[in-house]
């Protein structure tokens, strides 16, 4: 079965944004067209960075309870990454080392982000 690793800005752009792009990929991952990975690092930032925005809050109308239901549908629906190494693989932008770190440990086929990210 073909595995797809999941950036947060991927998650992050499904979220709000119901029959785009980023959401097609997860409706994909749920009809089981491919394996998601992620790691809970990855859905805490993605729950951090959805929580924190007051912005996207406003425009799309969600709440705290919105953005825990989401992560808790993704983690249920994802194969989760344990024991994540500590890697330095993305110089300008070590946030994105746990991206490479949760790809590693899954082994996944396709590591997954937002162009532009």
């Amino acid at each position: 079965m073909l595995k797809a690793g999941l950036d947060s800005s991927v998650l992050i752009s499904a979220f709000p944004t119901r029959g785009g792009v980023a959401d097609q990929l997860l409706d994909a991952a749920e009809r089981g067209a491919f394996i998601s990975c992620l790691s809970h690092k990855i859905l805490a930032e993605t729950a951090a960075v959805l929580q924190r925005s007051r912005k996207l809050q406003a425009r799309y109308g969600y709440d705290r309870a919105a953005v825990e239901a989401f992560c808790d549908g993704l983690a249920a629906t994802a194969e989760i990454a344990f024991n994540l190494p500590q890697l330095r693989a993305v110089p300008d932008d070590p946030k994105d080392d746990m991206v490479v770190a949760t790809a590693g440990t899954s082994s996944p086929s396709v590591p997954t982000r937002k162009s532009g990210s």
